[in-house]
């Protein structure tokens, strides 16, 4: 449960990277100087933005798999996945923009549409991941109530062998003692 939880939260990481990436990549396209430049940001904006939806599919196969303390992140996740949905078309917009030269279409865009949906969806991630290691670190917290309990009744089987095998040992003594005594009084009267 807990590596469900740290694989989300690390892919969820990622993608975090990956939508500021592709936002750095639309921002330098809009203000590339030579059409390579322009054509390199491109790519890079259309990898970033596959990469994206590849991304958040796979959190979300992780985290259907997850335990029931998951079910925050799934809230979380959609979140992710509904700010991803309005700027991933203005993303693209601002591509398309760029690429035709309207550059201060595309600046407007960004300015308007771009940089609050980016500042949300790094909100929503950066949420993600608090929620994530909140429930890591309740994890992590149970196992080791539960490492100690199964720890201390450890301790007290085992001082309950002791205790067991010393009264054992004493009655096998006795058991042997016993006959061993009757035997000595027995040849000690028969001498006499």
């Amino acid at each position: 449960s807990t590596h469900c939880i740290s694989s989300a939260a690390s892919d969820v990481y990622k993608r975090q990277d990956t939508a500021n990436a592709r936002a750095v990549s639309a921002r330098n396209l809009v203000i590339a100087g030579s059409k390579e430049d322009a054509d390199a940001e491109t790519r890079r904006i259309g990898i970033a933005h596959e990469g994206m939806g590849k991304a958040l599919q796979g959190v979300e196969e992780a985290l259907k798999v997850g335990p029931p303390e998951t079910a925050p992140l799934n809230k979380l996740l959609a979140q992710i996945k509904n700010t991803e949905a309005a700027y991933g078309p203005v993303a693209l917009e601002i591509t398309r923009l760029g690429s035709q030269g309207e550059k201060d279409a595309a600046i407007k865009k960004i300015n308007e549409q771009c940089r609050p949906l980016l500042t949300k969806l790094v909100a929503d991630i950066e949420a993600f991941l608090a929620e994530s290691d909140a429930i890591s670190k309740r994890a992590s917290q149970e196992s080791m109530r539960q490492f100690e309990s199964l720890r201390l009744q450890l301790i007290l089987l085992s001082v309950a062998m002791v205790v067991f095998a010393c009264v054992l040992g004493v009655a096998t003594t006795r058991s042997i003692v016993r006959p061993l005594n009757e035997a000595s009084q027995a040849l000690s009267l028969i001498h006499i």
